[in-house]
Parts: C-alpha cells; sequence; structure tokens
C-alpha cells in the first residue's frame, strides 16, 4: 500500500511541475507572437 501511496505522490508532483512547465512556456509563446504582430505594424508604418 505504501508503494502505491508513493506513485501517487510522484504523479501529483509531476502533474503539478507539467502544468506550471506548461504555463509559463505558453506565456513566452504569447508573448512572442504578441511582439512579433507589433513588429508587423511597424513594418506596416514604415513602408507607408
Amino acid at each position: 500500500m505504501a508503494d502505491a501511496n508513493k506513485g501517487l505522490i510522484a504523479g501529483a508532483i509531476a502533474a503539478l511541475g507539467g502544468l506550471l512547465f506548461w504555463r509559463r512556456r505558453r506565456k513566452k509563446k504569447r508573448r512572442a507572437a504578441e511582439e512579433a504582430e507589433a513588429g508587423a505594424d511597424e513594418e506596416v508604418a514604415a513602408n507607408d
């Protein structure tokens, strides 16, 4: 029974860590996309 609990705890920690990791990555991607959009807007303004 103790082994099963260890597995559950390890799984919960891994799931939590994975969630935090993905949230952080998604935030970086969103920021990069926003910067790319801002850069595209500046290029259009420069072309005018």
